[in-house]
């Protein structure tokens, strides 16, 4: 029970010692409080991002997912990661056999905003090196991605809210707009 309890401690110590984490953290509870004056330009750097992406992971053990990068490119967005399909698919027996055990991910996705909404188109996804097409291609990627945002659709617009305009990605940055 002490060794439990130690390694709590120590994992609230590592996560509350990570200063890119909290500055990512607050920034995102400004957005969904809706705390964000209008006009405003919120920056996110790709290792903010990352090290957002490792505590919020690191929170939910046993999630399916680990080992994860985020790079951000002009226009483009690429999650690698290794995924466990098994953990991923829901406890559905027919998924974690097609697809379980633990496998490399690489995800790529040009998200285009404007107006408000979101539309998210995947360029890329492998699982093990071998690139998914079709039906498999959009199922794979709503498992992982979903895991980080639960509310996207793939090559479907939809809403961004809380007062943000449009997104603009480039290899320095994710940077958000809020509308006038």
């Amino acid at each position: 029970m002490r060794l439990a309890a130690a390694f709590f401690a120590a994992t609230l110590l590592v996560q509350a010692a990570d200063p890119l984490a909290e500055r990512t953290r607050n920034k995102l509870a400004r957005i969904k409080a809706d705390k964000v004056p209008p006009r405003t330009i919120l920056v996110f750097s790709e290792r903010e991002l990352n090290s957002w992406i490792r505590a919020e992971l690191a929170k939910e053990q046993g999630l399916g997912l680990r080992e994860t990068k985020l790079e951000l490119a002009d226009g483009l967005v690429s999650f690698q990661g290794i995924a466990d399909f098994g953990k991923l698919a829901g406890g559905n027996p027919l998924l974690a056999g097609l697809l379980g055990g633990e496998h490399p991910v690489k995800i790529v996705a040009q998200p285009e905003t404007g107006a408000g909404k979101i539309t998210v188109h995947l360029k890329q996804v492998e699982i093990a090196g071998m690139q998914l097409k079709g039906i498999l291609l959009n199922f794979a990627a709503k498992l992982v991605i979903g895991l980080l945002y639960d509310d996207v659709e793939i090559d479907q617009p939809f809403e961004l809210g809380h007062n943000i305009d449009h997104a603009s990605v480039d290899a320095a940055a994710l940077r958000i707009s809020f509308k006038p």
